[in-house]
């Protein structure tokens, strides 16, 4: 299935019930609903939160609040046949976030895909440490963005056998940082 709308998932628009501002919480913040969503793209999709949660290795009760939650979002729609997805492609408004919920929310959702890493899984990791450059960090950065773009979009055209998720963090390690924990 291919949908080339987008939507944003935009926290700043004051006519929001809190509903979806609870839902947008929960979307930015859970890798499940973030994984149940794009699973609605997989070829044997199933609209049953029994399905997804033996698919997914998450409880019913998680996968049932996920589509939920989508509903109220606009990206799953609630049918006849259950439910579908109404928006594939969607816009996180990191502009609209601080720094440091920026941060937590990309913390807790890495650690969260972490701890789904087992031997028996399909599986890649890596890790890199190297004197460098601001520069050199910046256009690292841009290239791994257009990276997970070329990634989502080969994705949407190519046969799907699984759903797959990775995270990635980037840090200067000696540039100095006044919160607890950081270099001193």
């Amino acid at each position: 299935m291919e949908l080339n709308t987008e939507i944003s998932l935009n926290t700043s628009t004051s006519n929001k019930s809190p509903n979806f501002d609870k839902a947008v919480e929960n979307f930015l913040g859970n890798y499940v609903w973030r994984a149940v969503h794009a699973l609605m793209d997989h070829p044997q999709f199933e609209a049953s939160p029994f399905w997804i949660s033996k698919n997914l290795a998450i409880t019913v009760e998680e996968a049932a609040e996920s589509l939920e939650g989508l509903v109220i979002l606009g990206l799953a729609q609630r049918t006849d046949k259950g439910f579908v997805p109404k928006q594939i492609q969607f816009i996180i408004p990191e502009q609209e976030m601080d720094m440091e919920t920026r941060m937590l929310r990309h913390s807790d959702f890495s650690q969260q895909i972490m701890n789904r890493l087992s031997p028996e899984k399909k599986a890649f990791f890596k890790q890199a440490v190297s004197a460098s450059n601001k520069k050199v960090f910046d256009e690292f950065y841009e290239k791994l963005c257009v990276l997970i773009k070329d990634f989502r979009e080969t994705s949407e055209r190519e046969h799907k056998d699984g759903l797959y998720c990775f995270t990635a963090t980037g840090v200067d390690i000696m540039e100095k940082d006044n919160s607890a924990g950081g270099a001193q």
